[in-house]
């Protein structure tokens, strides 16, 4: 509501709920700013990190249900191990690395800080569904001439693709949501994300209340409108596998 009302009527005293002058000047004027070429970069970042999570994640997750070995599961430990640890920690180094490899400022930077926490989720996530698949299943693809990987490909992911998409789903929010990383490893359009730039309404002089609800408004609707869309598939992939039968 406050993204239609003008800058005095914001600070009325007493507030008002509903604008009383209805105006659309602060999405004009957030039509004008860089808004836009923001949240294209957030939208290319959380789609490209969402794909690549889930292409490593499929045969990473794979192997540590299958593959029975006491070195898969310290390295699973270890995996997880990185979710335990402050983000801010890795920030620094993140920051000279990608700076020394001549990758500040660039959405291959945020994407690969993205990864960092993406990663290691959707790797815990797809390792419990595939876990709770049957051997006797993969086992009989082999039989039938299927090599592990072909087993995998044709029997065990369509099997596990509500936890696939649960995982997905959960890292392209993490990716669109991150602030952070984004802040530290971008500083001009090119590669800042929606998120940066809704921060960077507030100056040291003066903070743009209406660019500020406005561009808010815009960055949370597509969110919004997709999981009220997918929110019965949702529900119906995180409780798939609970029962048996």
């Amino acid at each position: 509501m406050s993204s239609f009302k003008n800058y005095a009527e914001m600070f009325r005293i007493p507030p008002t709920l509903y604008p009383k002058l209805f105006t659309l000047n602060n999405y004009i004027d957030v039509y004008h700013g860089s808004f836009f070429y923001c949240i294209r970069n957030s939208l290319i970042i959380a789609l490209v990190s969402m794909l690549i999570s889930v292409i490593i994640g499929v045969p990473a997750a794979y192997s540590f249900a299958r593959l029975k070995s006491s070195w898969f599961m310290v390295i699973f430990f270890i995996i997880l191990a990185i979710r335990m640890f402050p983000s801010v920690s890795f920030m620094l180094p993140m920051y000279l690395m990608f700076r020394a490899l001549g990758f500040y400022n660039t959405r291959l930077a945020v994407i690969a800080s993205h990864l960092t926490w993406q990663l290691p989720f959707v790797i815990w996530m797809l390792e419990g569904y595939i876990r709770d698949i049957p051997n006797e299943l993969e086992e009989a693809a082999r039989i039938d001439g299927c090599s592990r990987w072909s087993a995998m490909l044709k029997v065990i992911l369509p099997l596990a693709a509500p936890g696939l998409s649960v995982a997905g789903i959960f890292a392209f929010i993490m990716s669109w949501n991150e602030f952070p990383f984004a802040l530290v490893l971008t500083s001009t359009t090119s590669a800042k994300t929606a998120t940066v730039n809704i921060a960077e309404t507030i100056t040291s002089y003066q903070i743009f209340w209406g660019q500020m609800t406005a561009s808010g408004t815009i960055f949370v609707l597509p969110v919004l409108i997709f999981s009220l869309f997918i929110q019965k598939y949702l529900i119906k992939a995180l409780i798939s596998g609970a029962v048996k039968g």
